[in-house]
């Protein structure tokens, strides 16, 4: 693991419309991490980690979103002290790159360029997209629709569009 910075903190419910729990963290603990984009691995137990991101909390303080998947896979619950450390996320993509995605970039340039041109943010949902199914033949499958897509859209990405297309299926 990286040299990085231990801290406490505890898991918290957050009252927004997009996540519903996050890990609290006080600007001052995680000042070193605030760069552009605020990319940072969190390990749990020294060994096992999450790619995330710090996000503010409009209050001056920061947060990460923590979602019903790293939950259970970390048996965090509500209140209880966490410990977690901190290093910064030096990956290309702010998580790790699915393998069936670079396959298809490497005899694709069109789908190559379409991707990169999206935004990191787009990019990095992609990837978690293909990254989070277990089964390889399954994420070779996502990974080709994704593929399709973006050919077919000429680069245009819309979500709602790519859900109706994983639905339909690899052509």
């Amino acid at each position: 693991m990286n040299q990085g910075k231990t801290l406490t903190t505890h898991l918290r419910r957050f009252d927004g419309k997009l996540w519903s729990y996050v890990l609290p963290f006080a600007q001052e603990a995680v000042q070193n991490f605030i760069t552009d984009d605020r990319r940072i691995l969190l390990y749990f137990n020294d060994k096992d980690y999450i790619h995330c991101a710090l996000m503010p909390d409009g209050l001056g303080d920061y947060f990460v979103n923590i979602n019903k998947e790293v939950r259970r896979q970390f048996d965090l619950e509500e209140d209880i002290a966490i410990q977690v450390t901190l290093t910064k996320d030096d990956s290309k993509y702010g998580m790790p790159l699915p393998q069936e995605l670079e396959e298809l970039w490497k005899n694709d340039v069109v789908f190559y360029d379409y991707f990169h041109a999206l935004t990191p943010g787009k990019q990095r949902n992609l990837l978690h997209l293909v990254n989070k199914i277990k089964s390889a033949d399954k994420r070779q499958e996502k990974a080709i629709v994704i593929y399709q897509y973006l050919i077919e859209a000429k680069g245009k990405l819309d979500f709602k569009e790519l859900h109706a297309a994983f639905k339909r299926g690899v052509l």
